[in-house]
């Protein structure tokens, strides 16, 4: 549960508060971005990290739950584990169109049309994390 909440209120934290903050201090989405592409590097490690730890999770509390958590549990599991590997994939394609010399995009359009999937992908593993977030908070253990 530690290594979700570090995650997930990271990756919650960095896109509600960080992003913005850099952007005005910046005056640049593109320095901002540049700060950004090492950051989620980061958080996507921390993520696969994390869903390991909570795939034991959820295999250990199996039989102390009801099959409606176990199926939510997993189900939301699978949907941040699919994201997850979906934004790894994404990520080398949006660092390829970056100059990291001169701190440029060197193909506009193809790197926001990437980066539009990207923040898409990363909304639905946000939402996901909120359903899984709840499992993991609800339905005590059955007593036997």
């Amino acid at each position: 549960m530690l290594l979700f909440t570090v995650w997930f209120g990271g990756f919650t934290f960095y896109a509600l508060v960080v992003v913005p903050t850099g952007h005005h201090v910046l005056r640049s989405k593109v320095r901002q971005g540049f700060i950004t592409q090492q950051v989620t590097n980061k958080l996507n490690v921390l993520g696969g990290v994390t869903l390991a730890a909570l795939a034991w999770q959820v295999i250990a509390v199996r039989r102390a739950k009801s099959q409606r958590w176990f199926r939510v549990a997993t189900i939301s599991w699978a949907a941040l584990a699919v994201t997850l590997v979906v934004l790894f994939w994404l990520h080398p394609h949006l660092d390829a169109l970056l100059d990291l010399v001169a701190r440029s995009v060197m193909d506009d359009d193809k790197f926001y049309s990437l980066h539009r999937w990207y923040l898409i992908v990363a909304t639905v593993q946000w939402l996901a994390g909120m359903i899984h977030a709840a499992t993991l908070l609800t339905e005590s253990p059955s007593q036997s």
